[in-house]
């Protein structure tokens, strides 16, 4: 499998695949990695499909690592960001 390759070669692989809820191949994928991260679209992804995703993700006994919320357009404050 190329991924074994990949994981001899670099210290980390990163895979972008299609949306859970349009395709498996988060799935297929994700049992051969290390964990998944999820991607959610700041204001078009629905709570509810995110969870279920998750959910999905764990059934199948793919680690989830965590979650990056994409295209958010509203300014962090001030305060918050000088912590990150």
């Amino acid at each position: 499998m190329r991924i074994v390759e990949l994981r001899q070669e670099f210290h980390y692989v990163l895979i972008d695949a299609p949306a859970i809820n349009t395709a498996n191949d988060g799935i297929v994928l994700g049992r051969v990695a290390d964990g998944v991260v999820v991607v959610i679209k700041a204001n078009s992804s629905r709570r509810e499909i995110a969870r279920k995703a998750i959910q999905e993700l764990e059934n199948a006994k793919v680690r989830v690592l965590g979650a990056v919320l994409n295209q958010r357009t509203f300014p962090i404050p001030q305060g918050i960001y000088n912590r990150l």
